[in-house]
């Protein structure tokens, strides 16, 4: 019984070990991350691009990617900047909230300039713990941004 016990925990070391992940190296972790962001950029275009969506729908699907992808709070603290740490929990919350409304609602309005264009990876490359993806938007009714 016990060389059954101990072959069973060594069976389970080894499987442990053979589905944990091995440390990325940083080309492949930067072309996840470009990936990641291409598919945040094609469906948020696919989204815009809907005629059949009214505007509260269209809002409620930036909205919904917003939070399902992106660090909002992350953002947020960015955004707010040293006045974050001086800040309550409850204006922490309010202003994250109204911040989140904010992005979508000028997200939604500027949806009218839409003309054709895409959205396009320019590179990617690890910055210490981070991943820098450079982004652009080219169409035909403007030059490359």
């Amino acid at each position: 019984m016990r060389k059954i016990r101990h072959l069973a925990i060594g069976l389970l070391t080894l499987a442990c070990g053979a589905i944990a992940p091995w440390p990325a190296p940083a080309q492949d972790i930067a072309k996840d991350a470009a990936a990641l962001v291409q598919a945040l950029g094609d469906d948020l275009l696919e989204v815009i691009a809907n005629n059949t969506l009214t505007s509260a729908d269209r809002e409620a699907r930036f909205h919904e990617m917003l939070v399902d992808r992106t660090d909002m709070p992350t953002i947020g603290r960015f955004v707010l900047g040293r006045h974050w740490r001086t800040a309550t929990d409850a204006q922490k919350a309010e202003f994250l909230g109204l911040f989140e409304d904010l992005v979508v609602k000028m997200f939604n309005r500027r949806v009218s300039d839409y003309r054709g264009e895409r959205f396009a990876i320019a590179g990617a490359r690890v910055d210490g713990d981070s991943v820098l993806v450079t982004t652009g938007i080219t169409g035909p009714q403007r030059q490359p941004v």
